[in-house]
């Protein structure tokens, strides 16, 4: 169904084919009748495709005709093919529509992963309008659902097609007297369709459409990929044979498919997510200001996490807490923040040790003094509780080093409220050269 150059070929009887269109080629043709390709004559740098049943319709195939035009031109959604004219006379039906590349099926194979899922969006968009309005559709399947370039090189888009099986939520009776035969696609209706073909609601469209995305999975996903592991719940749930399994609308099915495709961490525990962006960074060698951003985003955003905290922040190259420190450092404080309060409770020894490694990289890195007094006293409340004599080191070596006279004084202010903190500095720190006010802290003049 692609567009071609203007030229005439086996043109219908002028009697069959509507007088304000010129044929140009026949797209398609069987049971049904025929698909052209042609021309609005007043207009004709404007591509449409006719449809034109067979002549010979009996009464259920002119009833199917014109319940699809009738339908279609009640929808009117970008997901869902338009009807730009028609006619309904007995002697001579046909509409006319937008020309489209192809379908679903002619196009899948030679588009990318997400430009496929997008088509797919698409058409799961376009039949939950049809669903919120009240209308069925009933024969679902790629062949239904055509592509179109998208407008000024945007991505391809798709809208759903033939609702020649569709019905309107309230029955009538011409639906109620083929309620006992089957009717659909074999592969893509669901299987209370040949069962009971009248009484199916809008979960067999549901079936239809989870077997149209595995359809997808199959031709253009990477197998066993995390995403295509993402959507086959999507898959299983629309596909249950019980129909009372399935989502209950499209709208719950379009919402699931959403969130995968658009928020994939959305299914990830914020741990996962964050170890996942650090190992990207250290594959890319990547630490400049924008390249370190979403993490720094994701750490302040999730600084509540203590699982994340506790694994992630300790375990940090050294070089990726170096530029987190010195491009983010308004986003980094609240962080260490939450750190330092994780640490208030009971540590295994050996995380002792690992917490204040961190902590003494943190302060050869960080010029921020708010940073740094946060980190000192953590340093000197640990080696407080614990009293490890390789944390004593750490920590001694870390007061030490100390120039910024602000945190000085705010850690002299800690020692002389806290006994705890000043017995351990009077124990570690009195062969150090400490500045007074920290020696009339811990009571060493």
């Amino acid at each position: 169904m692609r567009a071609c150059p203007l030229q005439l070929e086996a043109a219908p009887m002028s009697d069959d084919f509507p007088a304000q269109y010129l044929p140009i080629r026949k797209i398609a043709s069987g049971g049904f009748g025929s698909v052209w390709e042609a021309r609005e004559k007043h207009d004709p740098d404007r591509p449409v495709v006719i449809k034109i049943p067979l002549a010979l319709m009996d009464d259920e195939d002119r009833v199917r005709f014109s319940r699809e035009v009738r339908l279609q031109s009640q929808l009117n959604h970008p997901n869902i093919l338009p009807v730009l004219d028609h006619s309904l006379d007995m002697a001579n039906p046909w509409y006319a529509a937008p020309l489209a590349e192809g379908n679903m099926a002619e196009v899948l194979p030679v588009l990318s992963e997400s430009d496929a899922l997008a088509l797919f969006g698409d058409a799961l968009t376009g039949v939950a309008f049809a669903h919120r309005n009240r209308v069925l559709h009933r024969d679902l399947k790629p062949e239904n659902v055509l592509v179109f370039a998208g407008n000024g090189g945007g991505r391809r888009y798709a809208r759903v097609a033939d609702f020649g099986l569709g019905r309107a939520f309230t029955r009538d009776a011409s639906f109620k007297t083929a309620s006992h035969l089957g009717a659909g696609t074999p592969g893509w209706a669901a299987p209370e369709q040949w069962t009971d073909f009248g009484g199916v609601d809008h979960r067999a469209d549901i079936y239809s459409l989870g077997q149209i995305l595995a359809y997808v999975l199959a031709t253009v996903a990477v197998p066993d990929s995390p995403l295509t592991r993402r959507l086959e719940y999507c898959v299983r749930t629309a596909t249950a044979v019980n129909a009372d399994h399935r989502y209950r609308t499209a709208e719950e099915f379009h919402d699931d498919f959403r969130l995968v495709i658009d928020h994939p961490t959305s299914l990830q525990r914020p741990v996962d997510t964050a170890l996942t962006i650090i190992q990207e960074l250290i594959e890319n060698e990547s630490a400049d200001l924008e390249s370190t951003r979403k993490l720094a985003q994701f750490l302040l955003e999730h600084r509540d996490d203590f699982q994340l905290a506790t694994r992630t922040l300790p375990r940090l190259p050294y070089v990726l807490l170096q530029a987190l420190l010195a491009h983010h450092a308004p986003a980094m404080l609240p962080v260490l923040e939450s750190y330092v309060s994780f640490l208030e409770e009971p540590l295994a020894l050996d995380y002792v040790m690992t917490s204040l490694r961190f902590i003494e990289d943190v302060l050869g890195i960080s010029p921020d003094g708010a940073t740094r007094e946060l980190s000192l006293l953590a340093s000197v409340t640990l080696a407080t509780r614990y009293s490890i004599a390789e944390a004593n080191y750490i920590v001694s070596r870390c007061v030490s080093a100390e120039r910024d006279e602000t945190v000085i004084q705010a850690l002299a202010h800690h020692v002389r409220t806290h006994p705890a903190a000043a017995d351990w500095c009077r124990a570690n720190l009195r062969h150090l050269s400490l500045p007074p006010v920290l020696l009339h802290a811990i009571g060493g003049d």
